[in-house]
């Protein structure tokens, strides 16, 4: 492959047992969905006019030295050529030559644009960390953060530093696949001394900017280092390769212990549920209905009230010393539920001295919540919509 005005201009790639990889100038993983998805371009590549060369010679298309120059060859040893040249008089298309037939073709110029790659476009430019399945720990270094290590424990995980506390199942997924997504925007590959220099010699603009660890299921263990240089990050793949990546990317995932710690509150099912009590006031589920306890009263906004509390989640855990001394003045609100074989969930609202958070008190477990959940223990108005031609009210219509 050659494109004038890239960087390197040529390069080779080549499929082996159906997996693409570059040969030359590097020995490098290539993008295999990347270069199948370029390769139907070309294959179904249409022209808007053919002619012949004629006495005129390549250099008035453009096509003596192609600005794009794709030279393909198959198992059986068939050969293809593909080569786009300068643009028509009206610039809205490019000249195209395919084979020494002498032919030359005039075809949109977005053939030009869709084909006009570097060899970075054909390179893996992931970070090549293990897939989330198969990692069994991850360990997370940001400097002016304490050091995370989340290690798996069956379907869950479990965080061994800086606490030791169950993580979020769903916030590691989550994560993990984040590390999977991470590209690299350009590699540096045999850099020179000056720049290795640079690169791995803290000082003088260049600063550690964190470090990640994977050990997967095999314990064969991947280990990226990032380093910021001029307001710029690289990661390190070996001796004397490198890579420039996204700071903004990166930067999302300085994940902190709090957020990746498992911040569900409770852990009763909704469904399984049949009576609750809101600051003495009791709720009962009949016949699939819930009403007010001793009453036929209907009560339907409590099935929302116990899905809103089972999925919801704290915004940060506390010890019991640190929840203890949050607490500042009488409790708010008392909550009593209980389900079907199973003990009863029991948990307080308190305020705090600084009004600007609220602390929850479930058995000996505390947690700082939002000053708007107590709403979520409040009726609800039903959804109303106007009638035709009418007014809306407060019921349905």
């Amino acid at each position: 492959m050659h494109n004038s005005s890239a960087m390197p201009k040529d390069w080779v790639l080549k499929k082996e047992a159906g997996v693409w990889t570059v040969k030359s100038p590097v020995n490098a993983a290539a993008d295999s969905n990347g270069i199948e998805r370029f390769l139907k371009i070309l294959a179904d590549a249409k022209f808007e006019r053919e002619f012949p060369l004629g006495d005129k010679g390549l250099e008035n298309y453009g096509l003596k030295e192609p600005l794009l120059s794709y030279n393909m060859s198959g198992k059986d040893g068939k050969a293809w050529s593909f080569e786009v040249g300068g643009k028509s008089p009206t610039g809205y298309s490019s000249y195209v030559k395919t084979k020494n037939d002498g032919q030359i073709y005039l075809a949109n110029q977005y053939l030009y644009t869709a084909t006009n790659k570097t060899l970075t476009d054909f390179r893996d430019r992931s970070l090549f960390v293990p897939a989330q399945k198969t990692v069994e720990s991850i360990e997370v270094n940001w400097p002016q953060m304490p050091v995370i290590k989340v290690v798996r424990d069956g379907k869950d995980w479990q965080m061994q530093t800086p606490m030791q506390t169950k993580a979020d199942t769903t916030e590691m997924n989550k994560y993990l696949s984040a590390w999977e997504q991470v590209r690299v925007i350009d590699f540096i590959d045999s850099p020179s001394a000056e720049l290795k220099k640079a690169l791995t010699q803290f000082g003088k603009g260049t600063q550690e900017y964190g470090r990640v660890r994977f050990v997967s299921e095999d314990k064969s263990i991947k280990e990226i280092p990032i380093v910021e240089n001029f307001s710029k990050l690289y990661v390190r793949f070996g001796e004397d390769s490198f890579a420039e990546v996204d700071k903004h990317q990166i930067d999302h995932l300085k994940m902190s212990a709090n957020d990746l710690q498992d911040r569900n509150l409770f852990s009763f099912v909704s469904t399984d549920v049949t009576e609750i009590s809101i600051d003495g006031k009791a709720y009962e589920r009949l016949k699939g209905n819930w009403l007010l306890k001793g009453t036929q009263t209907p009560s339907e906004f409590v099935q929302g009230v116990l899905v809103s509390l089972e999925f919801a989640k704290a915004d940060r855990k506390l010890t019991p010393a640190q929840g203890e001394s949050l607490i500042h003045g009488a409790v708010l609100h008392t909550v009593v539920i209980k389900e079907k074989g199973k003990a009863d969930t029991e948990f307080t609202l308190w305020p705090t001295a600084g009004k600007n958070t609220l602390v929850l008190k479930s058995q000996d477990r505390f947690f700082t919540v939002s000053l708007e959940f107590p709403d979520i223990l409040k009726p609800q108005a039903p959804v109303t919509l106007p009638t035709l031609g009418g007014e809306v009210k407060g019921e349905k219509s």
